[in-house]
Formats: C-alpha cells, structure tokens, sequence
C-alpha cells in the first residue's frame, strides 16, 4: 500500500492513508494485521511511557488517527492523512458484510458491545459477528475469570476481523498479549469508544470533524473528560514542536 506519508513521533511511527486503499489493500493482502489508531492521546501515554511506545512499535501499522498529527505533519514538512479509528472500523465492517467475512467484538461499557452490534445489523443485514462485553480488563491487559472465558469463546467463533474496545493503553497490551489466541482473524484493531457510536452515542457534525474541532463538541457534550482533552489539543502540541526542535539540534551538531 502507498502511504500518502509517514512520521515519526516520539519514537512511534505513524502513518497515513487513503481509506478506499487500505481498504483494497487490506482485502488482497494474506498478511495478519494488527493496526493501531494512533490519536495524540495515544501519543502523549507513549511519550511517557516507554513500554507502551514499544508496543505501538510492535503493531503491523499505526494510522494517523487526530488533527493534531495532521498538524504535527507540517512541522515536517509532511502531509498526513488522519483516518478516524471510528471511520475505519465502520469501513471494515462494510467489508465484512459485503463479503460474508465474521466480525469479533469485545469490550466497551455493560452491554454496549451487543447494542452495538443490533445496530450494525440493521444497516448491514449480512453482517455476521459475536460479542463479548470482555469483563474487567486492567491497565496490563490482563483480565478475571469471565473475560478469559468471553475470549475463550470469541476465539472458537473465529472471528475474521477483531474489534477490540477496551481504551487505551487497555487495549494495545491487550492485543499485544492475546492476538496470538486469534488466529483466524485477518484485521484486529484496537478502536476506542467506536461502540459507543455505534450504540447510539452522538458524534460531532461532520463539519466538525473535518475541520479537526471534534474536541470541542466532545468538551460540550462530557466536560468531565476535559483531561483528555486538554492532553490531545494542548500538550501534544507542546511535546510535537519541542520533539522536532531537539531532532533539530541533533542534526545541526
């Protein structure tokens, strides 16, 4: 597949594609994928967290998934295509019901998953899939007695995507330790709060997120995760221009 471009930030690479390629691509390659959506939150847990850097790294590809790396392209004098977690997942799911492949999901709150799922199939009555609410996952990735048990019967279903929602990092570490159970699965991808989305939870306008102010209707909508928000719309920058002035010092000694 040929990216549009890529990056490198905090040590993590990230790159950027067109969905109708991935897309095509994903669907000719006989690689197993496991793809990060890279957001600038994901970035930031990165930059102060060594080990879960590592684990971005381990992922077959990690996609430009936020304005801010769009913006933090231009330092680089790179353009980036970001491609929303939420925007591709809903691309692989058309891909599967187009194609009669299985669809796993697992994670999100108490019977989000399933409501999501309901949803999907009433847009996509083809869709074929199954889903496990993923019990109590914790920062590691590992889990108790009735996740085990939900992965253990996810597996036996044979998903041919995996849709896992725990958050970040949750999820990453989650994917890193357990993919290897999944060997039926073609795509797994970590995708955030996607199912809540797809559950009924609104989004922003579309205009709102093509113009990057997505951060601003989710402040409106739930101030309580103004942290999160402050960390991808304030500190990702910060950290972005002071990474690339030390690249640039570096170069010039």
């Amino acid at each position: 597949m040929n990216s549009l471009s890529s990056i490198e930030l905090f040590g993590v690479p990230v790159e950027s594609a067109e969905p109708d390629a991935l897309i095509s691509f994903l669907r000719s390659s006989d690689r197993r994928m496991w793809i990060v959506t890279a957001n600038p939150e994901i970035l930031v847990h990165a930059q102060k967290h060594p080990e879960y850097a590592r684990t971005l790294r381990a992922a077959d590809m990690r996609l430009a998934d936020g304005f801010g790396i769009v913006l933090a392209g231009l330092l680089y004098g790179k353009r980036i295509r970001r491609l929303p977690g939420a925007d591709l997942a809903e691309a692989l799911i058309a891909w599967a019901a187009e194609d009669g492949l299985t669809v796993g999901m697992i994670g999100g709150g108490k019977g989000i998953a399933a409501r999501a799922f309901l949803k999907l199939v009433e847009q996509y009555p083809r869709l074929k899939g199954f889903v496990a609410s993923g019990g109590i996952v914790n920062e590691n990735g590992d889990g108790d007695e009735d996740h085990a048990r939900n992965i253990d019967i996810l597996s036996m279903n044979r998903p041919d995507i995996l849709l896992v929602a725990f958050g970040h990092p949750k999820q990453e570490r989650w994917i890193e330790r357990h993919r290897t159970m999944f060997t039926s699965a073609k795509i797994i991808v970590g995708v955030g709060g996607t199912f809540d989305y797809w559950a009924g939870t609104s989004r922003a306008p579309s205009w709102m997120r093509r113009s990057g102010l997505e951060w601003l209707y989710r402040l409106y909508r739930e101030p309580k995760r103004w942290k999160r928000i402050a960390t991808a719309v304030i500190v990702f920058p910060i950290l972005a221009i002071a990474d690339r002035l030390r690249m640039l010092q570096s170069l010039d000694h």
